[in-house]
Formats: structure tokens, C-alpha cells, sequence
């Protein structure tokens, strides 16, 4: 299954004396998530948060990925399951045979 991943500003407060690091370990935990698969894409949003298109099996599984992510805490999440383009398509039209 595919999911969109929102993240908005929000959450806990970053603190200045970690924020360097939160963002470096951040920034690379995403990149590994790209490299190995886990997400399509990901994306940041002109004036703070982003988006991330994640590939997997449950929305227990995406959860487990996002509280690893160090700034998770951070942000407000919005998680929504994608459904294939066509397929949805389909099924709606196979309603009018």
C-alpha cells in the first residue's frame, strides 16, 4: 500500500541546543527511507513541514517508521492510504454495468 505522509509545524517545541543535530539525523533518516524504498518521495514545504509518499504493508508499519524519525515529535502528521488511479476508477465504473 502506498500512504501520504504530512507533516506540519506543530508538536513539541525544538529546542535551539539540539536543533542542529535533530536536523542533520533528521535529514538523513529521510534520505535512507528514499534509498532503500520505504518512501517514493519526499518533499519539504515552503515555510516548514512536508510530505513523503511511504510504501507498506500496514498503517501500523508507517507509524513504527515515523517515530523513528528524530524531529517526529516535532510535527503534526496527517496520514491518508492512497488508492491506485485506475483501479479506483475501475471499480466505480464497473457500478454502472
Amino acid at each position: 500500500m502506498k500512504f501520504l505522509i504530512v507533516a506540519k509545524p506543530g508538536g513539541e517545541p525544538l529546542a535551539p541546543e539540539t536543533a542542529f543535530e535533530k536536523y542533520k539525523a533528521s535529514q538523513a533518516y529521510g534520505n535512507k527511507l528514499v534509498e532503500d524504498g520505504t518512501h517514493d518521495c519526499a518533499y519539504a514545504f515552503f515555510g516548514g513541514g512536508g510530505m513523503a509518499i511511504a510504501n507498506a504493508d500496514s498503517a501500523d508499519e508507517v507509524y513504527r517508521n515515523l517515530t523513528k524519525y528524530p524531529m517526529w515529535q516535532n510535527f503534526l502528521w496527517e496520514v491518508t492510504p492512497l488508492l491506485d488511479w485506475n483501479h479506483t476508477f475501475d471499480s466505480v465504473l464497473a457500478t454502472f454495468k
